[in-house]
């Protein structure tokens, strides 16, 4: 018994330390973006994202927990407009939009239970030869030390949740 415990031990001290390693080398920051191209004018897209009651229709978080409960306040495409979830899978949060200009930009506030530091959302929509391409962006601001190492985990797990997304809300918008 002695000497599982010791491998066990042993074990455990090696991945804490592999873990401590991934913390010195990981991001103090995380920006990262993935665009689309949809064939509509951008007010298609921009309708579709700044009315958060539409994300259930192509967010890939929305479509991993069908049971999430939301709550919206405010105006639609407008500063102020707040959408707040309860999710299980997801966990819960709120997201603000702060800043819109129609059919152009919408920059939101997002806040996750158990984080202080809110992250900015933001979409872009440019016309485009063949219609408008969207990019969906999210900065992180400062990540704490112990929040590093995750950060290689969840910046790929982020970015297939955008790619995803993404690719739903083109599928929404040209059907």
């Amino acid at each position: 018994m002695k000497k599982v415990l010791k491998y066990l031990a042993i074990t455990l001290g090696i991945l804490f330390g592999i873990y401590l390693v991934l913390c010195f080398i990981g991001p103090k920051e995380m920006n990262f973006s993935h665009s689309i191209e949809i064939a509509q004018t951008p007010d298609v897209p921009f309708n579709e994202v700044a009315d958060y009651r539409n994300w259930s229709h192509w967010s890939a978080w929305s479509a991993r927990d069908p049971k999430m409960t939301s709550i919206y306040s405010g105006n639609p495409m407008e500063v102020g407009y707040k959408w707040e979830w309860k999710s299980e899978s997801e966990g819960n949060g709120s997201q603000e939009i702060k800043e819109v200009l129609l059919n152009n930009k919408v920059v939101s506030e997002l806040r996750f239970e158990g984080f202080d530091t809110p992250n900015k959302s933001s979409f872009t929509f440019e016309p485009s030869a063949s219609g408008t391409k969207v990019t969906w962006a999210v900065e992180m601001g400062n990540v704490s030390f112990f929040f590093r190492g995750m950060m290689f985990l969840f910046e790929g797990t982020m970015k297939e949740d955008f790619k995803t997304g993404l690719a739903r809300l083109k599928e929404s918008c040209e059907n």
